[in-house]
């Protein structure tokens, strides 16, 4: 009796512990994810620049979602450097959601397509697939690429 009590306690102890630093974890990321996606422009330029400094992929790829047009090609641009398959599934995320029709003219129009040929050449790198005369025959390819070199789930 006195084992299964030392087992259960020891059991205890360690899911409370792995409880404990898994809250510890969310907590980070929310913070992180908060100042990456921030709608303070300086903000979120502050957490890409540490991110990039500290080779931060995951957090920099959370930078491809930023609300700022500037962010998010520089994050594009850093990832470059990397060649990582790994991450041409965010790019191409990041491609599909900057399709959408923003207002405020030609100048919103020019943003788009910088970080649309900032995500292309990232893409090319890490496939080495061209970019096609039509964006949307270019990301079938980068997906059909993304298809054949994923690791097969069992």
């Amino acid at each position: 009796m006195k084992n299964k009590f030392i087992f259960l306690a020891s059991l205890f102890v360690l899911a409370w512990t792995l409880f404990a630093d898994d809250k510890k974890v969310e907590v980070i990321n929310f913070k992180l994810e908060n100042n990456i996606l921030s709608n303070d422009f300086q903000v979120a330029s502050k957490a890409l620049d540490e991110n990039v400094k500290e080779n931060d992929l995951k957090s920099i790829c959370v930078s491809l979602r930023s609300p700022f047009f500037q962010i998010r090609v520089r994050a594009a641009k850093s990832l470059q450097k990397h060649n990582l398959s790994a991450l041409v599934n965010e790019l191409i995320t990041a491609y599909e959601n900057n399709q959408v029709e923003y207002t405020g003219g030609s100048e919103i129009e020019v943003m788009q397509k910088e970080l649309d040929d900032e995500v292309f050449k990232t893409l090319e790198i890490f496939t080495g697939i061209p970019r096609k005369a039509k964006d949307s025959d270019s990301i079938l390819s980068y997906k059909d690429w993304l298809n054949k070199n994923s690791p097969k789930k069992e």
